[in-house]
């Protein structure tokens, strides 16, 4: 058996980028405080050696420290492209937030939020800032427009991102697994007696998801040709009142007896309309607080940013930089959270949606 170039040892690496071994330890197990520039050198020279650290060798220190608390191996940066810090008041970014942050914790690091506009120039000043501090991952949490395109040398970091919005660089990512979400949603609805189930949804909102909603959608209506199916209403978030009109006409004409929608405010607008929920017709969110009243589907978004932490700290452990050749998906399952909008419904009662303001009469009030 041919032995192992001594060259590629730790000692080696750390003779040809001109360093402390020590330095190589820090460098190569994720932790901060060694320059940009030292960092780089000692990756560029472990990867000409073909130096790996030895697993059996990181097993070992793994069980003795098994029973103690970690140390702190350094900061994640949490990019946020928006105008505002993040909303802990928002549920869905609380949650987020509180599952990446916790999974960080486990493996000694701690989150830090930085704000930037999703344009090149900031980010990459922002990017030598980061690259300055030592810090060695970057979870991009937030943008404001889905399908963003960027380009940024990430080669010094271990990336991550959640969802679709980021469109490139293509980077490793988690989201909710979207299509079964909506798949979950409507086998409630069909379950629950109801036959008549229209969906609802806005445009960016379907492309932030990859339009896995609207694709589990016709899915199910290839698969329930025998049900009444509304024609689906996707609407324009821009044009905020507008939709509220089309969605106040649809509701009217269409005559759902459940609403499947991917955003709220669907709920206050079907009781402007003069809708009973549950009563006349039931609605399912396929973003539900699981901590409110509203009936659909819980999407563990601290599930989700702890998948999305969970992947920056695997390429830390291995000594992975930069964009990765096949980027990876991991997708979390929902789960139904039984809320007050959504009662069993043996008989079939289509929704009766009483006329408001300019609201024309259907077919059946003609």
């Amino acid at each position: 058996m041919a032995k192992k170039s001594s060259a590629a040892t730790m000692a080696g690496v750390a003779r040809a980028a001109g360093v402390s071994v020590m330095t190589v330890s820090r460098v190569l197990r994720g932790m901060p405080g060694c320059g940009a520039a030292k960092a780089e050198a000692v990756r560029a020279a472990a990867k000409k050696l073909g130096y790996r650290p030895d697993p059996l060798v990181g097993a070992l220190m793994q069980a003795r420290r098994r029973n103690r608390e970690p140390g702190f191996h350094g900061v994640i940066a949490v990019i946020n492209t928006l105008e505002q810090e993040v909303n802990r008041l928002n549920p869905k970014v609380q949650s987020l937030w509180n599952g990446a942050e916790a999974q960080a914790g486990k493996y000694g690091f701690r989150l830090e939020e930085f704000r930037c506009p999703a344009e090149d120039g900031a980010l990459r000043s922002l990017l030598k800032v980061l690259g300055s501090r030592g810090v060695p991952g970057i979870l991009w949490m937030h943008f404001r427009l889905p399908g963003t395109r960027l380009q940024l040398d990430l080669r010094p970091f271990a990336s991550a991102t959640y969802g679709f919005s980021l469109e490139a660089p293509a980077l490793h990512r988690s989201s909710n697994f979207q299509l079964e979400s909506m798949q979950m949603a409507l086998a409630e609805v069909v379950g629950r007696g109801f036959r008549r189930p229209g969906y609802v949804t806005f445009a960016q909102a379907e492309m932030r998801v990859h339009r896995q909603w609207s694709a589990a959608w016709m899915d199910y209506r290839f698969r329930e040709p025998g049900m009444d199916w509304p024609d689906p209403l996707v609407l324009d978030v821009e044009a905020y009142e507008a939709s509220r009109r089309r969605f106040m006409e649809w509701l009217e004409h269409q005559r759902p007896d459940a609403v499947v929608a991917s955003f709220g405010d669907a709920l206050g607008w079907m009781k402007q309309a003069g809708v009973r929920v549950p009563e006349e017709a039931g609605f399912v969110a396929l973003d539900a607080d699981p901590r409110g009243n509203v009936s659909g589907i819980d999407q563990q978004w601290d599930r989700v940013g702890a998948a999305a932490v969970d992947m920056i700290t695997g390429q830390l452990a291995r000594n992975e930089r930069g964009l990765p050749d096949a980027p990876k998906l991991v997708m979390v399952e929902g789960r139904w959270h039984e809320g007050a909008t959504l009662e069993r419904r043996f008989k079939l009662r289509a929704a009766r949606v009483k006329p408001r303001g300019n609201l024309r009469r259907g077919p059946a009030e003609a």
